[in-house]
């Protein structure tokens, strides 16, 4: 009876850890994308977006975003604008901890992650610096619902060996997404310091 019932706690085990494992691969893992003929996917143990803000409720909140997808990308050698790279964001993936900040984040006052399940990201375009090496002003936009707003900052690319990196500090205010009520201004005071680092790694 022992053996069976070892044999039996075996199996379930095994199915479950095969669902969880699955469940994890399609769910935090972008397709594979070809660029210059090589293939490449997120390194999602090395890659981060986290962010903050200055709220009313405490001096600083810390979120992170869990779910991000390399979707496309389109490597061109003068990089002139040409979308280089479209990332998708999960709305429902952005949290803080706070289960009211959360919620309202969610709401239809800020993401309305209900009727637009997806924030887009695209680089747009990259011109070195010529100051610091693998520094590149980048042109970048971003849609939040059905509103796309453009910017440019210095940020970190490099392509070194099977990996490529970009890494830097984007500041977005929030003024170009939400517009002013009691709700945000009571969540949001200031503009929103996304900090991230995506390594894209040949496969």
């Amino acid at each position: 009876m022992s053996n069976k019932l070892s044999s039996v706690y075996f199996f379930v085990s095994w199915m479950l850890y095969y669902l969880i494992l699955e469940f994890n691969l399609d769910s935090l893992h972008s397709k594979p994308i070809i660029i210059d003929g090589r293939t490449y996917n997120i390194d999602y143990k090395n890659s981060f977006i986290k962010f903050k803000v200055e709220t009313i409720v405490s001096s600083v909140v810390n979120g992170q975003i869990n779910e991000f997808y390399l979707t496309s990308s389109k490597q061109v050698s003068n990089y002139k604008k040409s979308s280089l790279f479209i990332f998708n964001i999960k709305s429902k993936s952005i949290k803080i901890g706070n289960l009211y900040i959360d919620e309202a984040i969610q709401s239809e006052y800020y993401l309305d992650s209900k009727n637009h399940p997806n924030i887009t990201v695209k680089i747009l375009e990259m011109q070195p610096t010529n100051i610091l090496k693998n520094f590149y002003y980048i042109t970048y936009s971003i849609q939040i619902k059905n509103i796309e707003k453009q910017y440019r900052e210095i940020f970190y690319y490099q392509r070194k060996g099977n990996q490529i990196i970009i890494k830097g500090i984007a500041n977005i205010p929030k003024d170009d997404f939400f517009k002013w009520n009691l709700i945000l201004d009571f969540v949001f005071k200031e503009n929103i310091q996304i900090d991230f680092l995506i390594i894209l790694k040949k496969v």
